[in-house]
């Protein structure tokens, strides 16, 4: 009986749809060039702000500017295939950045576990670095990992810091406009993750039901019948997976839940799990038990940037998708000025001070842009978006002629922005301080003073030879292994340990990267740090 219920319910997963599902809206792209399938906000055309589609990408070297989508051949388990959106002539880096031997680091760590501990980095300038990194077009190294699996380590790291539109980006030029049907079943699953988060996954469902095989989550399996419409053949699939005990009991209450809710009218909501998976995610949601995506990781905070979401809530998604680098400033910008902030405190503080500093420069006056500015900048800095704002307003009040307080507060917010050395060039320091801010964004001899703690680990840093071992590695080829390693030496001094500090920053100038090392060292003495 068992037997003859599988082979039916086997033949239900492979089959065609009876109904097609109803068009879903995807979230916000986080890159404009990455995705054109959506409108992103409007920002007010009147603003003379940079260019910001690429802010979460900085330039990393004085090569390689302008951007562009990159031509890979087709992502296959026999094939060493090279698939990245952002080439070697845009990023400055070495085609084979990765090296050709196996990765010897000096703590011996392999590239994956490089790539997992530099993803908790929390400046900037190197979450940006970090991000080009996971972004470039690059072939694994010999003999240390598959191309396959640097892909999927690459798309894990993605999806972990919320860049789901950079992941999803990635998959679509390795599939090469084909149907994911060719997918490594280690690439699919990582596909159908970022597609449920996306609450795009017509495409990969409809690859599921053709090719059951592609995964071995009976779940998703069962989700997608469901989300076809083939309400009998999930049911059917269902039935023999509790049979044969193949469901978690969590997943196949979830699953009794989203294919029959009329039937659990009225009772208790499921306990919600700690930390759901997608598919879990949207089976809750399905069933009319979503989970609030604030609390959870921020893998799913860009499911709240959809327009059907409370404008708080999108508000709050952004906020940390930009904190991470992989969205850009100006759309939030775009949903703070959305409509008059409806309460107070928490997020419509930072609200209603960058809707009064935006009116402020509109209409002129350093009057009141010197009165509205230090409240929007507290706000906006104390939430952890001190580059994003300066990112957006720094090239502006560079040129409003601000003086005394505001002044010297719009300067250092200026050199906080990616227009960090032309505001340096301009500007007449009137204080020790300021010259060595100017020194340090210009790379010019820093000033003779008594210096101490995180100050003096940062001179150090960008005055001082690369350590020796870095040099090794680096001169074995393994451009990203070392850069990886002085993004987590740099971050990790960041918070106390000076000397680690201090060999970071000489690393990533010995790299070649001058100009992240010099915004690291920007952030560092501006922003202040929140654990």
């Amino acid at each position: 009986m068992l037997a003859g219920l599988w082979l039916a319910a086997n033949a239900a997963l492979a089959a065609e749809p009876s109904a097609s599902p109803a068009p879903v809206v995807g979230p916000l792209s986080a890159i404009e060039w990455l995705s054109h399938s959506v409108k992103l906000p409007l920002v007010r055309p009147s603003r003379t702000t940079p260019d910001l589609a690429t802010q979460a990408l900085p330039d990393i070297s004085a090569k390689g500017s302008g951007q562009g989508l990159v031509e890979t051949t087709r992502l296959d388990e026999s094939i060493g295939s090279v698939v990245g959106l952002l080439s070697p002539e845009v990023t400055g880096l070495p085609a084979d950045l990765w090296g050709a031997m196996p990765a010897q680091t000096p703590s011996n760590e392999t590239l994956p576990a490089l790539l997992y501990r530099a993803q908790e980095t929390s400046l900037p300038a190197l979450r940006g670095l970090y991000l080009t990194l996971l972004l470039a077009e690059a072939p694994a190294p010999v003999a240390h990992i598959s191309a396959v699996d640097l892909f999927a380590e690459r798309l894990d790291r993605l999806i972990d810091i919320g860049g789901l539109d950079q992941a999803d980006a990635l998959l679509k030029i390795a599939a090469g406009g084909q149907s994911p049907l060719s997918d490594p079943p280690t690439i699919f699953q990582r596909r159908l993750e970022v597609a449920l988060l996306l609450d795009t996954p017509d495409d990969s469902c409809a690859a599921l039901r053709a090719r059951p095989m592609l995964s071995p989550d009976l779940a998703a399996r069962i989700y997608c019948l469901g989300r076809a419409g083939d309400w009998r053949a999930a049911a059917l699939a269902l039935q023999v997976g509790s049979a044969l005990r193949q469901l978690p009991d969590e997943t196949e209450a979830m699953l009794r839940r989203y294919l029959d809710p009329d039937l659990f009218e009225g009772a208790d909501p499921l306990p919600p799990p700690q930390i759901p998976t997608a598919l879990g995610w949207r089976l809750l949601e399905g069933a009319g038990e979503p989970i609030s995506s604030t609390l959870l990781p921020v893998r799913f905070a860009a499911a709240d940037l959809g327009e059907t979401t409370g404008w708080k809530a999108r508000i709050e998604a952004a906020e940390r998708l930009v904190r991470e680098g992989v969205l850009a400033p100006n759309i939030l910008l775009g949903l703070y000025d959305e409509r008059a902030p409806a309460a107070s405190g928490g997020v419509w503080e930072r609200v209603r001070a960058v809707q009064a500093l935006d009116r402020a420069l509109a209409l002129g006056g350093n009057d009141t842009i010197a009165q509205t500015l230090p409240e929007a900048w507290q706000q906006m800095s104390a939430a952890d978006l001190g580059v994003a704002f300066a990112n957006l307003y720094g090239p502006i009040l560079a040129t409003q002629n601000l003086v005394g307080p505001s002044g010297d507060l719009a300067f250092r917010i200026g050199l906080l922005s990616g227009a960090f050395e032309q505001i340096a060039r301009n500007h007449r320091p009137r204080t020790v301080q300021q010259r060595l801010l100017v020194a340090l964004a210009l790379g010019t001899p820093l000033p003779d003073v008594a210096l101490g703690g995180q100050t003096e680990a940062i001179v150090q840093g960008m005055t001082q030879a690369p350590p020796a071992d870095m040099v090794a590695l680096q001169q074995s080829g393994q451009t990203g292994q070392t850069i990886l390693q002085a993004i987590i030496l740099t971050d990790t001094g960041s918070w106390g340990a000076y000397p680690s500090l201090s060999k970071g920053l000489s690393m990533l100038r010995a790299l070649g990267l001058e100009r992240i090392a010099r915004r690291c060292a920007l952030e560092l003495m501006l922003l202040e740090r929140r654990i």
